[in-house]
This record gives C-alpha cells, structure tokens and sequence, in this order.
C-alpha cells in the first residue's frame, strides 16, 4: 500500500469524529434549551434592616426552589450560587420573635427571577430573625503619629485630626466599654512644611455587629522654620512702700523667642511685660521674683532665662 492510500482511512475517520461531535453539540444545545423542572438553591440576602436594629441571625441562609428554567439557566446554577434578595421592609412580629412569612419571601424572590423562570415548589417555613438593639456614641479620635521635624523647624500649631469624633453604632454589650478610638501608629520623620496624611483608624477586635461612621481620619499640621532672638524687657516693681524708689540689678532681663523670621522682625521689648511684686514672699531678701505677664500669643515660644533681680531701696 502506497503512501497515498494509507492517508485516506486516516481522513475518513477524521470526518467521522468531525460530525459526531457537531451532532453531539447539536444534540447538547437542543437539550439546554429545552425547559426542565428540577432542584436549585438560592443563597439569601437579607436588604433595607431596620435603622434602629442590627441583624445577628437568620433561620435560613439559602431556601431549595423547585424551578421550571431552561438547561443553559440551570447550566448556570453549577458554576456560581444564586443569591436573592430579602427585603425586611415587609418585617413581622409574632409576639416573640421577629419574621418574614414564607409566602412574603416567595413573592419577593418570584418578582428577581427572569421571566424565562418559575417557580414551581418551595420550602413553606417562615424566616426567623435575631436581631439587636442599636446604640449610638460618639469618640474621640486620639493621634499615635509619631512627627519628627526636620532641624530649625516647628509646628505651627497644635496636630488637627479631621475629624476627631468618630459615631460608632452597635449593639450595648459591645460599645459600652469602648471610650476612645486610636489612629494606626505612624511615623512621620525629616517634615519640612505643611503635611496632611491620611491614617487607618486602630479598630477594636470583638467588634462583629459595630460600625464606624469612618474608618479613616486625616493628620494634618502647619510647619515653618523657626529662628531665635534675644530682647531685653526692663522690670517692673509693683507694690513699693510709700516714699521709696527701687533700683533692680540688672534694670532688665533677656527674653528668647523662637517664631517665623518674618514675625521676629517686627517684635520688639513693648510686646511683653515684666513684673516684680514687692510685696510678694521671699526667701531671700535681696532679690525680687520676675514674672512675664505679657507677651505676644502669636510667638512659638517666649523663655524668660533670669527669674530673679536683686535690688536696692532708697528713702525719699
């Protein structure tokens, strides 16, 4: 036998399999559009809980549905569960425990499926709930950023967290005891101007049935590099005795302020006030105690270095 000849059983039995398989899938799609009534499961969602309770548990997760679909919808079926929806809108109560009648979540469930679809049997057994009381209270936010400033700079004001009141709802048995809710522990290092970063709230574990109005917060704060200056403020006596004068030693004391450069250049020594009371106690008698009383609010820091003058009485 030549080549040639041993080609032909080879493609004959090639075409052979090629028809089999087209009236195979001639034969497979004609069945799957036929309609078959047969078993399937639905998984359960339960929509729209009451604002004021929380849902702890239900009597049924999934219910068996006796349906009349076609072969490719129940084809369907094998690979992904079908779930449905339960609207607790239509919530019931028999005296002791909360409800959703079978012939309500039947209604509800026909009205989801496709036309194509219908149902021909179903579980008969009403859907129990559990449900908790909802409470509400608010938090406040505390930051565990950890921020370090590059070298000469401050912050401007004090860390802002937006927002610092977090409303968390849930049931009492979980909540009451929660006082105060922490940002996740970051750090913040070399900072050289004005930074916002947002942060993950540290949740509480054990908190199954609570919800947070937020889960994330913003940290934020104003930086400027900061320089130094020194000013002398003179001292100020108060309370003398009548028909004397006081001479203080020295006459002022220096005053280190750290602000933005362009707000030092226009402090000067009548922006603050030094004060000795000569009628305070003292332990000893040759020195007075120097207060500052007065001082600009806008500066990052004002430091009175001396906190003491000695002084001299004269008689008039």
């Amino acid at each position: 036998m030549n080549q040639t000849e041993s080609r032909f059983p080879r493609r004959k039995v090639n075409t052979f399999l090629l028809f089999l398989l087209a009236s195979f899938m001639a034969w497979l799609i004609s069945k799957l559009s036929d309609t078959h009534t047969d078993q399937a499961l639905f998984e359960l969602k339960y929509i729209n809980v009451p604002d004021s309770l929380i849902l702890t548990g239900a009597s049924k997760q999934e219910v068996g549905v006796r349906l009349e679909a076609s072969g490719f919808q129940f084809l369907g079926f094998n690979f992904s569960k079908q779930k449905v929806s339960v609207d607790l809108t239509e919530l019931t109560h028999d005296g002791s425990r909360y409800l959703i009648p079978a012939d309500v979540y039947r209604e509800q469930i026909e009205k989801q499926l496709p036309m194509s679809m219908e149902i021909r049997g179903m579980d008969r057994e009403n859907i129990y709930l559990d449900f908790a009381q909802i409470h509400e209270k608010p938090l406040p936010v505390i930051s565990t950023v950890n921020i370090t400033l590059g070298k000469n700079h401050l912050m401007d004001s004090t860390l802002t967290i937006s927002p610092d009141t977090v409303m968390i709802r849930g049931p009492l048995n979980e909540i009451d005891t929660i006082r105060r809710i922490y940002t996740k522990k970051r750090n913040l290092s070399g900072i050289t101007e004005d930074f916002s970063e947002e942060v993950a709230l540290d949740m509480p574990d054990g908190l199954k049935n609570t919800r947070f109005g937020t889960e994330k917060v913003t940290v934020s704060a104003k930086v400027f590099r900061f320089s130094e200056r020194i000013i002398e403020v003179p001292v100020e006596v108060q309370n003398l005795p009548e028909g004397t004068e006081i001479k203080t030693f020295p006459a002022s004391l220096p005053i280190l302020i750290k602000a933005d450069v362009e707000r030092l250049k226009s402090v000067s020594a009548i922006d603050f006030r030094l004060i000795a009371d000569f009628s305070a106690p003292r332990e000893n008698e040759n020195f007075l105690t120097v207060v500052l009383r007065k001082k600009p609010s806008d500066l990052h820091s004002v430091e009175l270095e001396d906190r003491e003058v000695e002084f001299l009485l004269k008689r008039q």
